[in-house]
């Protein structure tokens, strides 16, 4: 394959990419590298097309053989920490980015690394890599806001501070709204929490989240029709996630509708079935309901899941004690 075909499989390639034909456009990748298997730049688009692809265990392959052919290719270090964090390798997908961010730093690699991080529960390191990350571009509104995510309880100021800054970056980021919202809420800023909730909402309606705190924000504010709507919009929202259907029944059970709220926590276990959470709440209410045989039942489930869960042996304890002889 002569260099004027070569130039032309590759424009096809970016132009299948551009309009989402993914397929094709790694078709023709592929065509690339047969045709020119020591060009490093074909070989990092292959992989990132399997990225595309959500075809991991292909892009980490190719990423590796990249690496085999230049060691010291950033792009393929990058690519092989995304596709190894898709897979749950985050330790080595750790390793990854760090090279990465020593070959070439860059705040969006810097972010990356923090995010893998923090799944690592590397709460310090993650927040250098984000700091590390603003150093190089203050305005780096993704930045800004996973740091905010961190300091919203810690540090509620700061995160607003944060947040603000980076609604001022970019006016339409739908999570910098939302987390903005839960800020404020906490804050006790009703109001301008809700209306940074709905903005968030406006912006991008598909996160449960945002409706759950929606919620809390209305219920806060007595608005208890409009809190109960805005429950029910997480919960079509987020239709086969447990936590939106726990939110409401903690919801029914503030509101002393016990009904409604068994419901709603039998519907969060269903299907939620390795979350603790759900059913120490259900616990908390059915211990409420005086109803202590079926509590104990579901703190032993809660301490199936995380054995060591605070909450939950202390509940399962005082329960234990009331029902001595």
């Amino acid at each position: 394959m002569d260099e004027a075909e070569i130039s032309s499989l590759l424009q096809h390639s970016k132009e299948a990419k551009r309009r989402g034909d993914f397929h094709e456009a790694l078709r023709c990748a592929k065509r690339l590298v047969e045709a020119r298997p020591d060009n490093v730049l074909y070989w990092n688009r292959l992989g990132y097309l399997h990225m595309d692809l959500e075809q991991n265990g292909a892009a980490i392959e190719v990423f590796n053989h990249v690496l085999t052919l230049d060691g010291s290719s950033d792009v393929a270090f990058s690519g092989l920490g995304r596709a190894l964090e898709s897979t749950g390798q985050f330790e080595e997908s750790e390793e990854a980015f760090q090279r990465a961010v020593e070959l070439r730093p860059t705040p969006a690699r810097f972010v990356l690394l923090a995010d893998v991080q923090q799944t690592l529960e590397r709460d310090a390191d993650s927040e250098v890599s984000l700091l590390r990350a603003l150093a190089m571009d203050p305005d780096y509104d993704e930045a800004m806001l996973n740091l905010a995510i961190r300091y919203r309880l810690s540090n509620p100021e700061e995160a607003e501070r944060l947040l603000r800054r980076a609604v001022q970056v970019d006016p339409d980021f739908a999570e910098v709204h939302r987390e903005l919202g839960f800020v404020l809420g906490k804050r006790g800023e009703l109001i301008e929490a809700e209306r940074s909730l709905r903005r968030s909402i406006d912006l991008d309606g598909s996160n449960f989240w945002t409706f759950i705190y929606l919620g809390i924000v209305l219920e806060q504010q007595e608005r208890t029709d409009d809190a109960e709507t805005a429950f029910r919009q997480a919960c079509e929202v987020g239709p086969t996630d447990g936590c939106p259907q726990r939110f409401l029944a903690q919801f029914y059970q503030r509101c002393e509708r016990p009904i409604e709220a068994e419901a709603a926590y039998r519907s969060a276990l269903a299907m939620d079935s390795d979350d603790k959470n759900t059913p120490y709440f259900f616990a908390c209410f059915l211990s409420e309901q005086d109803r202590q045989a079926e509590a104990l039942h579901m703190l032993d489930a809660a301490l199936a899941i995380e054995p060591d869960h605070r909450e939950s042996k202390e509940l399962k304890a005082d329960i234990e004690r009331e029902l001595e002889p």
